[in-house]
């Protein structure tokens, strides 16, 4: 699973054109330019068992691409008593990825940056406001800043979510190499999503794949 730093340079060398010509076609989230793509995480947030029936309305119009009435619905959820917070949680996740497709920017930065207090004791609710408070920064050109972002995010590991690690891990190596440039670093992001999540959807990813030979 192991590749010397010369054969990182060889594989991407060799993938540059396809890796570098699809792949801000390919994932969402990922142009310099304000976009109305929202980053590619569907909401999975640390429901469980619980009956998450509140979310359907929001969930059917959210589909159909009625995001103003989607929001609503949403809104709806967090005004009522008795919403296991694991439900709210989602609920104010999706206003926020609405928002987003909506490109109202700083309405969806609101929502993210809230969570980060109103959730602090669910890792996962948290992690995943970070992962799109980081795709937000991305857009304003601020990559570094976005980078740290979801390094902090993982530092602590206490993401029981192994999915949304990975993702997070896969988001700093493309951050990486399609905006700084850097093979050296997104290469060591990449081999990391092979090595400690090569279970999930993440490690499935063209960039992470090219490490696996």
């Amino acid at each position: 699973m192991h590749i010397t730093k010369r054969y990182t340079w060889v594989v991407f060398c060799a993938l540059g054109t396809l890796i570098l010509g699809i792949g801000i076609l390919a994932t969402s989230g990922e142009s310099t330019k304000a976009t109305t793509t929202a980053p590619d995480n569907e909401i999975v947030l640390t429901i469980g068992e619980i009956d998450r029936s509140a979310l359907t309305e929001g969930d059917t119009l959210r589909k159909a691409h009625k995001y103003k009435e989607a929001i609503d619905a949403y809104q709806k959820v967090l005004e009522t008593q008795g919403i296991a917070q694991s439900v709210r949680a989602e609920a104010e996740y999706d206003i926020g990825l609405l928002h987003i497709w909506l490109g109202e920017f700083d309405q969806a930065e609101t929502i993210f940056t809230g969570m980060l207090t109103s959730y602090k004791d669910d890792p996962n609710a948290v992690g995943y406001a970070q992962y799109c408070l980081a795709w937000l920064e991305v857009q304003k050109g601020k990559y570094r800043e976005a980078i740290t972002r979801l390094e902090q995010s993982l530092s602590n590991e206490s993401i029981s979510d192994r999915e949304l690690s990975a993702r997070i891990q896969l988001q700093i190596g493309r951050t990486y190499l399609m905006f700084l440039r850097d093979n050296q670093k997104s290469g060591e992001a990449f081999r990391k999503v092979l090595t400690l999540y090569p279970d999930t959807e993440s490690a499935k990813h063209p960039y992470v794949q090219a490490f696996k030979k």
